[in-house]
């Protein structure tokens, strides 16, 4: 399956373009997620209908679907070396997480997030 990343706010779209081509020099599908509603399951799938929900928070996400460990690491030095700002939440895909719809996944990923770091 092809290695896919989702990006949720991202706040400077000059930044994203420069993550879009990047990549896909890697052979990395990329896509801007906009529908909080929608259950991330079904983005990956790509069939889901449009629940018209706003996105219910202002951070910026990244979510890493079918990757390994290193492949993350590799990304996010890619994206440090070319002054990519940093993102806060990252999220890689799990059976569980898969889930929840994206408002839902962001509320869990802050939450764990908080417990860990602060």
């Amino acid at each position: 399956m092809l290695e896919s990343v989702y990006l949720c706010n991202l706040k400077d779209k000059e930044h994203g373009k420069a993550m879009e081509t990047m990549l896909k020099q890697f052979g990395i599908d990329i896509a801007y997620i906009e529908d909080g509603g929608v259950k991330l399951e079904d983005y990956i799938s790509g069939y889901y209908k449009s629940t018209n929900t706003p996105l219910s928070f202002e951070d910026e996400m990244i979510i890493f679907h079918d990757f390994i460990d290193e492949q993350i690491e590799l990304v996010l030095d890619v994206f440090k070396m070319a002054e990519i700002p940093y993102i806060k939440y990252k999220v890689v895909t799990t059976e569980a997480n898969l889930k929840y719809n994206v408002n839902e996944l962001y509320e869990k990923v802050k939450e764990e997030y908080r417990s860990r770091f602060e």
